[in-house]
């Protein structure tokens, strides 16, 4: 059997309805106490959604992020509500960021993009665009500032470039690209 650390107790650092940053006084596996071990908790997984048409195209947004003051290209993605499953806040992130409508979701892998300091889950789901429905002239400009199709040589060239920063895109897009 694998040991596991072991929690004394939790102080709250910090608490609101996005994120939570904890100092937990534990007990490693190998028996030292660690007085403050910090963790980032997220009450709610994300979902990014890698969507494509009938040319085999991938849907990106130019988003602008904040916490590094850059725009670029990512899949459409956003937090998991109280309650909505995976798929169906992919195909809700999908509509708010593009106007698009999609179909045919599958879940295709769930990670942890920093395990040591956090439990923020991402969660990558596939899906296609669905034709029988009209794009909504408009999207969430507050979110993204445009969307557009990219074959995967240029997603290749702009991932070769290091032009799309954003971990959970990256992810989506390489296991996408591997099958």
């Amino acid at each position: 059997m694998e040991k596991k650390f072991e929690r004394i107790s939790r102080e709250v650092v910090y608490r609101s309805k996005w994120v939570n940053l904890f100092a937990d006084k534990v007990i490693a596996p190998n028996g030292t106490l660690i007085e403050r071990y910090h963790i980032v908790d997220f009450e709610y997984a994300a979902v990014g959604c890698v969507v494509t048409n009938e040319r085999n195209e991938v849907l990106l947004v130019k988003a602008y992020r904040y916490p590094t003051g850059t725009h670029g290209w990512e899949i459409p993605a956003g937090m998991v509500d109280p309650g909505e499953s995976a798929i169906a806040a992919a195909a809700r992130e999908v509509f708010e960021e593009s106007g698009y409508h999609i179909h045919n979701l599958s879940e295709i892998h769930r990670y942890y993009p920093m395990n040591g300091i956090s439990n923020k889950e991402y969660v990558i789901v596939c899906g296609e665009l669905d034709a029988e429905f009209e794009k909504l002239p408009s999207f969430d400009e507050s979110e993204v500032s445009e969307c557009a199709w990219f074959g995967l040589p240029v997603i290749e060239e702009l991932i070769k470039r290091n032009e799309i920063k954003c971990g959970l895109t990256l992810t989506a897009l390489l296991l996408h690209m591997r099958d």
